[in-house]
């Protein structure tokens, strides 16, 4: 697969050949567009403008970086871990009004201010959301999970707008149960689940 330079509309695209390397972009935009991809990380590429398009990703997607993608309006669904959105300083992408809520996002971050026009996924998935205007609280709560959650929060800068963790997965990490974590999330109100 490889697709440069080009606009296309109205397309399925299936990205399922792990054994060569797989290029979307620079200079592609794709409108209303089914993606599929079943490749891993290291087999893909992709760059470039997507308008209402959705993604499904058909096996884990995991440590992918969306920072050189522009979203616009797209949706996604599967399972996807330790992948980056948004803008940053020297990439040229951005995440906005699009829905995560049919994705399972383990220790995904979103970066810039278009965070808060996305949606996303329900328990088990838990969302912090505006990050840096938080962190401070969760660190003040007197409560250990909270306080662990801004610890993990203590590694990012401050163009970190929204990260998702999967409670089942912290709760093995602390030691606890999803409930407790549920309780303690429901102390504050910009971490949504």
């Amino acid at each position: 697969m490889n697709l440069q330079n080009t606009k296309v509309e109205n397309q399925e695209i299936v990205i399922s050949d792990g054994t060569i390397f797989n290029a979307i972009g620079p200079n592609v935009t794709l409108e209303n567009c089914v993606i599929k991809c079943s490749v891993p990380a290291k087999s893909i590429s992709i760059q470039g403008r997507f308008y209402n398009c959705k993604f499904i990703v058909e096996k884990p997607l995991n440590n992918f970086s969306w920072l050189d993608v522009k979203f616009e309006h797209c949706s996604f669904h599967g399972l996807l871990k330790s992948n980056e959105f948004g803008s940053l300083p020297k990439h040229s992408g951005y995440t906005r009004a699009c829905d995560f809520s049919e994705a399972f996002l383990q220790d995904c971050v979103f970066y810039g201010n278009d965070c808060a026009s996305n949606f996303y996924p329900k328990w088990p998935i838990f969302t912090v959301e505006k990050c840096e205007q938080h962190i401070v609280l969760l660190h003040d709560s007197n409560d250990d999970i909270l306080i662990e959650i801004a610890d993990s929060l203590d590694d990012y800068d401050d163009s970190l707008g929204a990260i998702c963790f999967n409670a089942e997965t912290f709760s093995k990490e602390l030691g606890v149960t999803s409930e407790n974590i549920k309780n303690s999330l429901k102390l504050v109100d910009f971490i949504k689940f």
